[in-house]
């Protein structure tokens, strides 16, 4: 029986597809389509320094595209938790160059940064003498024009809030964009005009194919033609973080005007960042780099109703943060907020969740900074207490009278051997500082930091606490 005219448009009104003209789009305006997971892939994520803050707040570590802000009073650890994240980049980010550092504050002690790299490094061996200052932040030659000693983490010191966001702003445009296409992740090159690469930066289709020429490699033809890009495949396919940025602080980054003239200092910084930082968010997005800022808790007087505390720096600062957590030292009783155990020193520490795009919000944690060790300062986390607290709060550890008993998950000889044992704190000490325990050589944290970036940490966590739940401490946003 032949089909109605209103049984034919209907169909034709169903089966009309828009993929074809839609492709068609992305190809002229070079944008590919990404691919999305079901799930946070913990295996991308950059490493914090710190098991806790990684699996309570951050889910799983730093993402790559994202921007985390560190806020509270002094001596609260702020600079700290950027230090860290920077030791992990160093380690874990597989290409030479792992990020940048602008210092507007001033505040990098070179010593105590070396200390906070040995310590997360944990006896690995990272290929370089991690006690040369130059290995890190690199040795210029004697013309000044170019290297001896390659950065692996490049230091900046801006004199100003403006010089800052541009020059951040170029540094992230001269990384080639990463793009995943059918399980693939390929670094990508969007040619411009000569007009835009002068004024805006970018390369033309000319200074492209000549720097794959000069590089001996060649790009997807494919990939070419259907997106109008220039891409090749990432060396084994590696999706974590390219790179990370910390600023230290948003507060400190003063415009260029106000270093003459402070009238109206506040709405011109909050217009500088309003200018210059939705563009930056989206650049982290297409380069896969992780932006980390600190900003200070001040108070404004005049509020008589409320928190009188805020934030520098406007509203752009707090829109555009994927991460907002606020730091600060706590009591650890009478002693107030440092604790002394024989040689070690330490001081008490909380991190409360203000604002979480990536995983659940509000949640809080509590930690140890190792000030002192055997009489030598700025060793950052004390990675004992934080190990403990991890394989506590998962329960993969319990306690008793003898101490503590372990019943780590997995099936493997390590697990076989470990589990059911009594152990010491002193013993469990041992056990993360030397990777010794009955004689026996073995690193419990590293296992633990792959645990969580496998996933089954968080899963672990998820399956023993609740955390639908606020946290204990005040969380009611202070700004």
């Amino acid at each position: 029986m032949a089909k109605s005219k209103k049984e034919i448009r209907e169909d034709v009104a169903f089966s009309f597809d828009f993929t074809a003209s839609i492709d068609e789009a992305e190809r002229l305006t070079k944008t590919p389509c990404q691919e999305v997971k079901a799930r946070l892939d913990t295996s991308i994520a950059l490493h914090s320094g710190s098991l806790m803050f990684d699996l309570v707040v951050l889910g799983g570590g730093y993402y790559p595209g994202r921007e985390y802000d560190n806020v509270g009073a002094e001596q609260a650890g702020k600079t700290t938790w950027g230090t860290m994240a920077i030791a992990n980049a160093i380690i874990n980010i597989p290409n030479y160059c792992k990020g940048a550092y602008f210092d507007l504050e001033g505040t990098l002690d070179p010593k105590w940064f070396i200390n906070i790299l040995r310590v997360q490094a944990n006896g690995r061996d990272l290929g370089f003498d991690i006690k040369s200052y130059d290995n890190i932040f690199g040795k210029r030659n004697d013309e000044g024009k170019g290297w001896d000693i390659k950065p692996r983490f490049r230091l900046y010191k801006p004199s100003s809030g403006e010089k800052a966001l541009k020059l951040m702003n170029q540094y992230l445009s001269s990384l080639p964009d990463k793009i995943c296409m059918q399980g693939i992740w390929y670094y990508s090159w969007e040619p411009v005009d000569a007009k835009t690469a002068k004024t805006m930066g970018g390369m033309t289709d000319k200074v492209i194919r000549e720097m794959f020429s000069s590089l001996g490699v060649s790009w997807d033809v494919k990939i070419l033609k259907s997106n109008g890009i220039y891409a090749i495949p990432v060396p084994n396919n590696y999706a974590g973080p390219e790179g990370l940025i910390f600023v230290d602080s948003w507060a400190a980054a003063v415009p260029e005007q106000t270093v003459n003239d402070d009238s109206n200092a506040l709405a011109q910084q909050a217009r500088m960042f309003a200018k210059y930082l939705p563009g930056i968010k989206t650049l982290i997005g297409k380069k896969g780099v992780i932006l980390i800022g600190v900003n200070q808790n001040r108070l404004n007087p005049g509020v008589r109703f409320g928190s009188p505390e805020y934030n520098p720096g406007g509203e752009s600062l707090k829109h555009i943060c994927d991460c907002r957590n606020r730091m600060g030292a706590i009591s650890a009783g009478a002693s107030g907020a440092t604790e002394k155990d024989g040689n070690d020193v330490y001081k008490h520490f909380s991190v409360i969740n203000r604002k979480n795009k990536i995983t659940i919000p509000n949640t809080s944690f509590k930690g140890k900074w190792w000030v002192s060790r055997n009489g030598k300062g700025g060793c950052g986390l004390d990675i004992v207490q934080d190990t403990l607290d991890y394989l506590l709060i998962t329960h993969q550890i319990t306690s008793n009278r003898r101490g503590f008993i372990f019943s780590i998950d997995g099936n493997n000889k390590f697990t076989d051997w470990i589990n059911g044992k009594h152990i010491t704190y002193n013993e469990f000490k041992t056990l993360i500082v030397d990777h010794v325990f009955q004689g026996k050589k073995i690193d419990l944290r590293k296992r633990c930091i792959d645990q969580i970036k496998s996933g089954k940490g968080q899963d672990l966590y998820y399956k023993h606490n609740d955390i639908s739940t606020l946290p204990e401490e005040d969380v009611e946003d202070d700004e």
